[in-house]
């Protein structure tokens, strides 16, 4: 079945895995696979000659080899001498796979999202700026559009809080027939459908992935505030997907220090509520700021919108929250230290501060850096395995239109996914406030740095990413070898690997050095001489004041 199986894919489409299958061709496909099916059942079993055997276990052989070797690369690309990974440590399953999770596994990132409309809040944001990036220049990605939610004055002024390198996309070129490849809307994430008109919403009504972003980075406002610009955001974004029928995918972007009211030595786990956390409310700390106070709440929100409820209709639609650890410029796309300088890069803050006191460091402090378009290809990982997750038959264990799916359970929680180095791999205080990365001439007093981050100076909380490396196939750290997930206890499965850098730490070394120290330096000194070149930046004072 498998034989036939893999020639009828082949006539179909045209080639194997790796040729592109268009929207048309795929449902072709997937009719006449199943029609297929079922005429094999009726006709029942017939023994299986040598040579169809033969080819049948040599393509399930080369697809194990693949994946195999693919772990066996990113484990290598991390160096011998110092490497935090092991071989994938992922349990073996207490229930049969489907065979259906090849529909998914066959895709590229790329693959799953090809064609679909992605709509981006905070557009104008860190975040959000290196998506558009991503989705609209890298060559590899074809979706059908891109929809940039900003808040603007004016429509004009919307456009141009966006990326200069993007700005043309927004006009349809000359005899062309097709509406142009993005699409900016001036909204306001705070009110029902972005506040627009009958008329501007149309603009926005074929949105089929939205990946939230927006919100206010500052560490100093006043709860209700926060408040404001965190929870009422979600809400009012996660009720446009909820009520937009062709929206199929949301994922909500928050951050790591979500937990960081934690113990000394405790681990953020990927769960709304931390692992050995205990039921008392006052068994730790409060939240070091208003910031990650406001993000707890939108989690939640997000949280009971999306969870599936006795007596809701079965929503059908995929939701993560993607947690960010500590963001930094870019490593290499679209170039290198892209995004330097930047006031919600806390990287960017410490280089630029005059060093503190190192009697103030507690021992074994860290900080969970990721390179922004590091972080990016992992969200957009996420997202399209999400998605994919809409092409499989709506009996498959994880299909969301499965009442019996595990995202579809009563009060399940909406799956949490952590972009972060993890264990073992982050970079040291002591290395940040080491005048050997910061730039020559500091401009930031260290007074005024440790107003807002001190609290990551006293204690040491790390970041759990073992479902999240799971998922998207890299290799499990070292660090939780003893944490091995069953591949049946995952709510999405992994995509096949493609171009795009997703291994954080791997991708650092390929291009700074083979040790992980070496690594974060060569990356750091190239953010220092990048904001050494810019000079200095009126607004840090005011965002850390």
């Amino acid at each position: 079945m498998t034989s036939t199986r893999s020639s009828f894919s082949s006539t179909i489409v045209g080639g194997g895995r790796d040729s592109p299958r268009p929207r048309a061709a795929r449902s072709t496909y997937s009719r006449a696979e199943s029609l297929l099916t079922r005429v094999l059942k009726l006709l029942g079993p017939r023994p299986a000659s040598p040579s169809s055997s033969s080819s049948s276990s040599s393509k399930k052989a080369t697809r194990k080899n693949d994946r195999s070797n693919a772990a066996a690369a990113a484990a290598t690309s991390d160096g011998a001498s110092d490497s935090t990974v092991v071989d994938a440590a992922i349990a073996p399953s207490a229930h049969p796979i489907d065979d259906g999770d090849a529909v998914v596994h066959d895709l590229s990132i790329q693959d799953a999202l090809a064609g679909a409309r992605v709509m981006v809040t905070g557009a104008a944001g860190f975040v959000g700026a290196a998506l558009l990036h991503r989705l609209l220049c890298d060559p590899s990605f074809n979706v059908q559009q891109v929809i940039a939610v900003v808040r603007g004055k004016t429509d004009e002024d919307a456009l141009k809080r966006l990326p200069k390198s993007v700005q043309h996309l927004a006009t349809a070129e000359e005899g062309q027939l097709l509406a142009p490849k993005l699409i900016v809307v001036n909204g306001d994430c705070t009110r029902p459908n972005f506040g627009l008109s009958d008329k501007e919403f149309e603009k926005v009504r074929q949105t089929e992935v939205v990946i939230h972003c927006a919100g206010d980075t500052r560490f100093t406002l006043p709860l209700t505030k926060a408040f404001e610009s965190m929870a009422d955001l979600a809400y009012f974004t996660a009720r446009f997907s909820l009520l937009t029928k062709s929206v199929k995918t949301h994922i909500h972007i928050s951050t790591t220090y979500v937990g960081w009211y934690l113990k000394d030595g405790s681990l953020v786990t990927e769960s709304l509520t931390p692992e050995g956390c205990g039921s008392r409310v006052d068994a730790h700390a409060t939240h070091v700021n208003t910031y990650f106070e406001a993000k707890t709440y939108a989690e939640s929100c997000i949280n009971s919108l999306f969870t599936s409820q006795v007596g809701r209709p079965l929503h059908g639609k995929t939701c993560r929250i993607v947690r960010l650890a500590t963001l930094g410029p870019a490593a290499a796309y679209p170039r290198p230290a892209w995004g330097a300088g930047h006031p919600s890069s806390p990287v960017c803050a410490v280089l630029a501060a005059h060093p503190f006191s190192v009697d103030l460091i507690a021992p074994g402090a860290k900080l969970d850096i990721i390179p922004v378009d590091l972080a990016v290809n992992q969200i957009l990982a996420v997202a399209a395995s999400a998605h994919a997750l809409h092409r499989l038959p709506a009996s498959h264990r994880l299909s969301p239109k499965n009442p019996a799916a595990p995202t579809n359970a009563h009060m399940a929680e909406v799956p949490i996914y952590h972009v972060a180095c993890g264990r073992g791999d982050e970079v040291p205080i002591a290395v940040l406030n080491s005048t050997s990365v910061k730039i020559a001439e500091p401009y930031i007093p260290a007074k005024n740095l440790l107003k807002v981050y001190d609290p990551f100076i006293c204690k040491v909380v790390e970041f759990d990413v073992v479902r999240t490396r799971a998922v998207l196939g890299l290799p499990t750290l070292k660090a939780d070898q003893d944490r091995a997930v069953e591949k049946s206890s995952l709510p999405d499965l992994s995509l096949a690997p493609g171009p795009l850098p997703i291994d954080i730490v791997g991708a650092v070394k390929d291009i700074w050095g083979p040790s992980v120290d070496e690594a974060w330096s060569g990356y750091l000194k190239m953010i220092r001489d990048e904001m050494e070149a810019m000079g200095s930046r009126d607004d840090w004072e005011t965002f850390v004041d």
